[in-house]
């Protein structure tokens, strides 16, 4: 009988031994102490669902960083490869213990907001010219509509497929373009208000030109910077521009007409370079009559003067602010050049993108041409 209790006794002390030993637990497993706080890491199968458990806290808040270059603020969703981790807490039924437990996973795209101190972009102003046809005069193919002269601008359309020239004068001087297509084209009433002539002439084989319709006009102009605020041959342009759209992303509502022109200025004179090739093709004649496109000056992320100063125009007019296109001679006529006077705080001032982006010099500007 002594021997039986003493077996009993065995029995009991060597799982009483076992049991303060923690012997038949997993090591990850949590503390039955009451009163030890411990995070755990472990996966466990509980009807066929496996919960992960995890010593992270994980941030879900936007992350502010802010780009000096261009006043902008980016806020960014932080995620952990595209996965956005949803957290809750859930208290463990072993007393004193809390653990944070990933609940949910949710497949995202990192959100990117651009703001330049918070502040909405300016909304865009996109004059394109149009033949109304109230008042047409149409003789030996050409037609001469001019029923927005008050809005700056006249149109006219060639229906003969032969190489045309237009020659607007006022007060004695006359500005010529080269026609390019079939079309109606606007040219810019450029020299303000008062008596106009337009003559459209056709260049025969011999080189000579004819007079194929003649018109004279008055112009009066509520504004005689609409010229400068419409799409036209030089400064071409639609709402479904590229460059439109590259004034819109550069532009915000409460900047100064200043800080706008500074803008646009430095984005052109940083991001297109000098077309050297293009230079060299046009002062050899083998590229005759170049017109600029805004959309592909940008597209190449190169141009010519001219190239530089109708993209300037183009985004400018867009956010209703005046802006030519002049063609002139610069450093006492020694040189042909395109550059842009833009009207802002009741004057018009001078930039030059191209002098800008070349890092070269001009002691002189002398205009010859506005668009």
């Amino acid at each position: 009988m002594v021997k039986r209790y003493r077996s009993y006794l065995s029995i009991i002390l060597f799982l009483a031994i076992m049991l303060l030993s923690g012997c038949g637990k997993d090591g990850d497993d949590v503390s039955a102490i009451s009163g030890i706080t411990t995070t755990v890491i472990k996966e466990t199968t509980i009807d066929n669902t496996t919960t992960t458990i995890i010593d992270s806290t994980i941030p879900t808040g936007p992350k502010e960083t802010t780009d000096t270059s261009n006043n902008t603020s980016n806020i960014e969703l932080q995620t952990t490869d595209n996965i956005q981790q949803i957290t809750t807490i859930e208290t463990s039924t072993v007393p004193g213990i809390t653990t944070t437990k990933n609940s949910e996973y949710i497949t995202t795209t990192a959100l990117q907001i651009t703001t330049a101190a918070n502040k909405s972009h300016r909304n865009i102003t996109v004059l394109i010219p149009e033949a109304s046809g109230r008042l047409v005069q149409s003789m030996n193919g050409y037609n001469i509509d001019y029923s927005n002269t008050n809005k700056g601008y006249i149109m006219v359309q060639n229906t003969t497929g032969i190489t045309t020239y237009i020659w607007l004068i006022k007060d004695g001087v006359t500005v010529q373009f080269k026609m390019q297509g079939s079309g109606y084209e606007a040219y810019p009433l450029s020299k303000g208000n008062g008596a106009y002539t337009i003559r459209v002439l056709q260049i025969g084989a011999n080189g000579q030109g004819f007079d194929m319709n003649t018109l004279n006009f008055n112009v009066n102009m509520d504004n005689t910077n609409n010229p400068f605020l419409y799409a036209n041959l030089y400064v071409n342009y639609n709402r479904s521009s590229v460059a439109v759209n590259k004034s819109y992303e550069l532009c915000f509502e409460g900047d100064s007409a200043a800080t706008i022109v500074n803008n646009i200025y430095n984005f052109v004179a940083s991001n297109i370079a000098y077309d050297y090739t293009k230079a060299g093709q046009i002062t050899s004649g083998s590229l005759n009559n170049y017109i600029p496109s805004p959309d592909n000056t940008l597209a190449a992320g190169k141009g010519i003067c001219s190239d530089y100063a109708s993209l300037m125009a183009t985004m400018l007019r867009t956010q209703g602010i005046p802006c030519k296109m002049v063609y002139g001679y610069i450093n006492g006529g020694e040189t042909y050049h395109a550059w842009n006077q833009i009207y802002y705080d009741g004057a018009w001032h001078l930039y030059d993108a191209c002098i800008k982006s070349t890092g070269g010099t001009a002691s002189s500007y002398a205009a010859d041409k506005e668009y």
